[in-house]
């Protein structure tokens, strides 16, 4: 009798996903060998070829795309099975490990965790903050249970294997020094700081790109003259009058004295979700944190930053 297993269907799923060996080593947190040493062995074990080679890499073979499918249907059933039993249970018990973005990190989460900790002492919590790559590829490699992230991750960044539960709307806001010319108006366009000088968090890849493509659709590429690896820096660059910038509210809202926000009009987004593995939100830890990440967020949400 053939037994398969579903670790390694679980790989070549997430190879008919991400289309590379690479790309599937970088979700799993596995080096590249391993995983083609895994899928030789998964080859071994049906009998069938699975792989072919291509200049650029490996492909799969039309039995390899069809066990793909079929793998991704039953690691669903697996994860439904799993949930059902988790509910049965009727106990909001386990371990569920959460990650988020650094602003997320700050704000939001740690009032979740308390709160999650205080309502449901059985849970085993525990959180890391990572960007928002880095925690999708930690939940498809089953290392991380829920992570928070943002629209801004490139969609190739993703998995079929999940799903997003959104919490929040995050505006951006406009951060000036309280002496600054355009500090006494009740909002801004964002072609009205086109002859500013500019703040930014480079660290923040996907914000750095979203933020220069809003610019350049409002006509106008931004003066950065202030490269910062931290929020705080810059916004301590924009209290001096210097520079100005332009933030998230999870952002602004640890700002300091000395800057006011202006929202921006047209008003600008950016969504947060939480990513989990499809099917698990019938599991009571996994719908207890989501609900209660979806609240606290949206207490921010509805409060004003800073």
């Amino acid at each position: 009798m053939l037994v398969l297993n579903l670790w390694r269907l679980r790989l070549l799923q997430e190879l008919a996903d991400l289309g590379s060996m690479t790309a599937v080593a970088e979700a799993m947190q596995l080096s590249r060998p391993a995983v083609s040493q895994q899928l030789a062995q998964l080859e071994r074990e049906v009998g069938v070829v699975l792989l072919e080679r291509i200049p650029r890499g490996v492909q799969l073979t039309a039995a390899g795309l069809q066990l793909a499918a079929q793998a991704r249907e039953l690691l669903a059933h697996v994860e439904a099975i799993e949930a059902d039993v988790a509910q049965a249970k009727g106990r909001v018990i386990g371990r569920v490990r959460i990650a988020s973005f650094g602003t997320f990190a700050t704000t939001v989460a740690p009032p979740a965790v308390l709160r999650l900790q205080v309502e449901y002492p059985e849970l085993n919590l525990s959180f890391a903050e990572l960007e928002p790559v880095d925690a999708i590829r930690g939940v498809v490699a089953h290392q991380v249970d829920v992570a928070v992230v943002d629209d801004l991750v490139p969609p190739q960044a993703s998995s079929s294997s999940l799903e997003y539960v959104p919490l929040m709307e995050d505006q951006f806001y406009v951060v000036l020094a309280d002496s600054h010319r355009l500090a006494a108006r009740p909002s801004l366009k964002l072609s009205e700081l086109a002859a500013e000088r500019w703040a930014i968090n480079e660290s923040a890849a996907a914000y750095h790109g979203f933020l220069l493509n809003a610019c350049w659709e409002a006509g106008f590429k931004p003066e950065i003259v202030c490269s910062c690896r931290s929020t705080m820096s810059a916004v301590s660059f924009v209290r001096t009058g210097w520079a100005v910038a332009v933030l998230p509210g999870l952002a602004a809202g640890t700002s300091i004295e000395g800057v006011v926000l202006r929202p921006l009009e047209p008003k600008l987004f950016r969504h947060i979700s939480a990513a989990v593995t499809r099917g698990s939100t019938r599991r009571p830890s996994i719908a207890a944190t989501l609900a209660t990440l979806w609240s606290e967020a949206n207490k921010f949400a509805d409060g004003e930053p800073g």
